[in-house]
């Protein structure tokens, strides 16, 4: 113990402090970041099964993961720019770009 902390305190500490480094310094993609560093404190036995994979289970995860595959759908099948074109259209100001997203976004 060192001020009071465990060692997994202290790995946990480094890890976070490593993946946020590995954040800002690197191309790497965040997703392969957090699995890695959910995976190095679950192997040293820093966190639980339960408490490593129960996020994966959460329904806001899975609806949040469905969303990304609806809009990838819409992007990939030109929907989204059909949409942005002739509802949104190209405003010449701020304030119309405004007032034409806060119809389609109230509805």
């Amino acid at each position: 113990m060192f001020l009071g902390l465990s060692y997994l305190a202290w790995l946990t500490i480094v890890v976070i402090f490593v993946m946020f480094v590995i954040l800002f310094k690197t191309t790497l993609a965040p997703d392969v970041v957090f699995l890695g560093a959910i995976t190095i404190l679950f192997v040293t036995g820093a966190v639980d099964e339960k408490s490593a994979l129960g996020g994966f289970s959460s329904a806001s995860v899975v609806t949040v993961a469905a969303m990304f595959i609806v809009v990838g759908g819409l992007y990939q099948t030109g929907v989204l720019k059909w949409v942005v074109d002739h509802v949104l259209g190209r405003p010449k100001s701020y304030t119309m770009a405004v007032i034409r997203l806060l119809f389609p976004a109230a509805l």
